[in-house]
C-alpha cells in the first residue's frame, strides 16, 4: 500500500488547519495572555464563528479565565471555574475564619485587607506592633488577638487617621456578632455581617461582563447555603474538611452568554463541532496515574521430577 503523507487542512482554509504556539517557559499569565489574543483575533476575522477552549484539566483554565474577563469577554462554562476562586467567596471565607476563631491572626489580618475595610499593609503591620517608648521600633504582639488590638486604641502607634476611621467603623459592626457568637446560626451571622460591611457593593466593579453582579450574588448564596449545611450549633468542627468540600464546589456559570465562546474538558467535547478550537495546556504534565492497565495474580508453575 503506498504511503499518503497527512496534512492539517481545511478545504476552505487558505493556509494550515492548525497553528502552534511554543513556550519555552511554565508562563501560564503568557499562555493565558495568547489565548486571549487568539479569541480576539478570531472573532475579527469571523464574526460568527464558534470558539471552544478545550483542557485536559480544569485546573489548567485559572489564568485563562482571569484573563478572560479582564479582557471583557463572556463565555459559557459548566463546572469549569471553582468557586473557591472567585474572589468574593474567598472574601466571606476569611469573614467565617475570623467569626469561628478570634484567635486566628492570619484571617483577621485578611479581614482587614478585604475591600469592605481595606487597610493599608503599613497600618496593619502598625496595629500588629507594640512601641515600649518613644525610640522603641516596636515588637510584634502576640498576647492579645487582633480584635482586642482593634478595641484597644492605646496600642494604635503610628496608624493614619484612614485607617482609625476604617477600623472604627467596621469594629461597630462586628460588635454585636462578637459578643453573640455561637448563639445564632453561623451561615446568618455571616451574612448579616457581610451585608452590613457593604459587601454586596464590594463585588468587583471594573468588570462589567453581562450579569457579573447577578452571578457573584449566586455565588454568594452557593456558598452561604453550603455553610449553613456544615455548621454545628454556630461552629465549624473541621475547618480543614470544610475547606475541602468548598473545592469541589463550581461557580455559576454565565447562562445568558450566547455559544459563541465555550470552555470545556476535552472529555465533554466529544461528539461537538466548533469553528475554532484552542488547546492550552498540552506542554503541562498529566497527572500522575498509578492505576496499573491490567491486574493479574501470579501462580507459581512447579515441576516434579520422579
Amino acid at each position: 500500500m503506498a504511503y499518503s503523507n497527512s496534512i492539517a487542512t481545511h478545504p476552505r482554509l487558505s493556509g494550515n488547519a492548525v497553528k502552534l504556539y511554543p513556550f519555552f517557559e511554565r508562563n501560564h499569565v503568557a499562555e493565558a495572555e495568547q489565548v486571549v489574543e487568539i479569541i480576539t483575533r478570531t472573532r475579527r476575522d469571523n464574526p460568527t464563528g464558534t470558539i471552544a477552549i478545550l483542557v485536559r484539566n480544569r485546573s489548567h483554565l485559572r489564568e485563562i479565565v482571569e484573563q478572560i474577563k479582564t479582557a471583557g469577554l463572556r463565555f459559557r462554562a459548566i463546572d469549569i471555574e471553582l468557586l473557591c476562586h472567585k474572589s468574593v467567596v474567598r472574601d466571606l471565607l476569611t469573614l467565617t475564619r475570623a467569626l469561628i476563631n478570634p484567635a486566628d491572626r492570619l484571617a483577621w489580618f485578611a479581614f482587614l485587607r478585604a475591600p469592605w475595610c481595606g487597610l493599608l499593609l503599613k497600618d496593619i503591620a502598625a496595629l500588629a506592633r507594640i512601641k515600649k517608648n518613644q525610640n522603641d521600633r516596636g515588637v510584634i504582639f502576640k498576647e492579645k488577638t487582633v480584635w482586642g488590638l482593634m478595641c484597644d486604641e492605646n496600642h494604635w502607634h503610628n496608624i493614619s487617621a484612614d485607617a482609625m476611621t476604617r477600623i472604627r467603623r467596621v469594629r461597630e459592626i462586628l460588635k454585636p456578632c462578637i459578643n453573640h457568637r455561637q448563639r445564632q446560626s453561623l451561615r446568618m451571622t455571616v451574612e448579616a455581617v457581610w451585608q452590613a460591611l457593604g459587601g454586596p457593593a464590594c463585588l468587583n466593579p471594573v468588570i462589567e461582563v453581562g450579569n457579573y453582579m447577578a452571578n457573584n450574588l449566586d455565588d454568594v448564596m452557593i456558598y452561604l447555603d453550603y455553610l449553613e449545611k456544615q455548621e454545628e450549633a454556630g461552629d465549624i468542627q473541621d475547618s480543614a474538611n470544610f475547606e475541602k468540600g468548598l473545592n469541589a464546589l463550581y461557580a455559576t456559570p454565565d447562562l445568558d452568554a450566547d455559544d459563541t465562546l465555550q470552555i470545556m474538558t476535552i472529555h465533554k467535547a466529544k461528539g461537538l463541532e466548533f469553528d475554532t478550537v484552542i488547546v492550552p495546556g498540552l506542554g503541562r504534565a498529566p497527572r500522575n496515574n498509578d492505576k496499573r492497565l491490567l491486574k493479574w495474580t501470579e501462580q507459581p508453575h512447579w515441576v516434579m521430577w520422579v
